[in-house]
């Protein structure tokens, strides 16, 4: 047999429940998004330890208002509310009981350096008023995040770069108040060489939800600014790292799309205050929903709808530093490895206070080199 060489990419395990706010984020500066084919979204409990190690290195964002910090015990807390409570939508509707958090979502790419939609830093969310958190995530089915601690909310120090224009660059590059701990940078593709037809997985916070991760999606079309796909997203994934499904490179940031759910109209309730054309037919993501019968979710076929929109990562890469993810990731692009969806044989070993990291080996069909590089994400 040949001789396998390795290279080793550490997965750091730390798993953090946090409780969240629910609002109802109806407003111009949301883009709406949807379902296409099968509902691909996945909590983080049930997504595969390689899903779960970037998955852990993304972000939920909140306006400093909708967040209690309880001094006594050092941590954050918020109201809950859920997502059917605050939607209006029907019973059995897929994560009707889940906290729905925020408006946005975004991912560490620096040590200090966090990227989300440019329309999510205006309103209420300006880097004055923002609150930056990881670890937002359901990591044993039936247990929703209830608390904060405070090592993982940060808050924005300042506005690197940003851009919002409805059918063009959205985007906002935010510098956080203090390095990240116990979070590793993504590695974004720095070539601008999109092509139709390549696979993607996006990972954010759909509705302010606990995090999910969606797999299964393609691009559709590549303009000169975003292009479109067709994941599984929603209002509250603005801002969401958009993966290439083989190299794991951040293609791009989640900005806009289809309606999230539909409406009918219902004599009798509400106050009369219907948009326009509501007596034509369903109602697509309206101001008060609770002025319409419950709700449902708006799916269309896998190549369906008008799709998704994500602003090409490459408009901020000048800004962005080379991260030790990255140059593991284009090595094992020079390589020719082919990344599956699960991480396959790895091994567990002592971790950051007494905690446990996964490390997943990726091989590599060569005899050299002589020395294993370890990186850790």
């Amino acid at each position: 047999m040949k001789a396998i060489s390795k290279l080793f990419i550490t997965v750091t395990a730390f798993f953090y429940a946090m409780p969240v706010f629910a609002q109802n984020f109806h407003n111009g500066n949301i883009r709406n998004i949807a379902v296409y084919g099968d509902d691909d979204r996945k909590d983080y409990f049930e997504a595969d330890k390689m899903m779960r190690a970037f998955a852990d290195s993304t972000v939920i964002l909140f306006s400093s208002a909708d967040l209690v910090f309880d001094e006594k015990n050092n941590i954050y807390k918020t109201n809950q509310a859920t997502v059917e409570t605050i939607y209006n939508l029907k019973e059995g509707e897929r994560f009707n009981n889940q906290p729905a958090a925020s408006a946005c979502s975004g991912a560490l790419v620096g040590d200090d350096l966090v990227f989300t939609a440019g329309h999510c830093t205006v309103g209420r969310m300006t880097c004055e008023n923002a609150k930056i958190v990881f670890g937002y995530a359901i990591k044993k089915k039936g247990v929703f995040p209830i608390e904060i601690p405070a090592k993982e909310v940060y808050s924005c120090k300042e506005v690197i770069a940003k851009a919002n224009y409805h059918k063009g660059e959205d985007y906002a590059l935010l510098k956080l108040d203090r390095k990240v701990s116990g979070h590793t940078p993504l590695a974004i593709n720095r070539n601008k060489n999109l092509k139709v037809g390549t696979k993607l997985f996006v990972i954010g916070y759909p509705n302010g939800m606990p995090v999910k991760i969606a797999e299964n999606a393609e691009i559709r079309s590549v303009y000169n600014t975003f292009f479109v796909t067709n994941t599984d997203t929603f209002s509250g994934n603005s801002g969401s790292p958009v993966f290439n499904a083989k190299t794991y490179l951040i293609e791009g940031i989640l900005v806009r799309g289809d309606g999230d759910y539909k409406y009918e109209y219902a004599e009798g309730i509400g106050d009369g205050d219907y948009e326009v054309g509501y007596m034509d037919g369903p109602v697509v993501d309206p101001f008060r929903p609770f002025n319409y019968k419950p709700g449902t979710t708006m799916r269309y076929e896998q190549n369906g709808g008008r799709g998704e929109g994500a602003t090409k990562i490459s408009l901020i890469e000048a800004f962005i530093p080379q991260t030790k993810l990255e140059v593991a990731l284009i090595e094992a692009q020079k390589r020719n490895i082919e990344f599956g969806g699960e991480i396959g044989n790895s091994q567990t070993i002592p971790g950051r206070q007494g905690e446990t990291e996964i490390v997943p080996a990726v091989y590599y069909p060569e005899p050299k080199p002589e020395r294993v590089n370890v990186y850790k994400i």
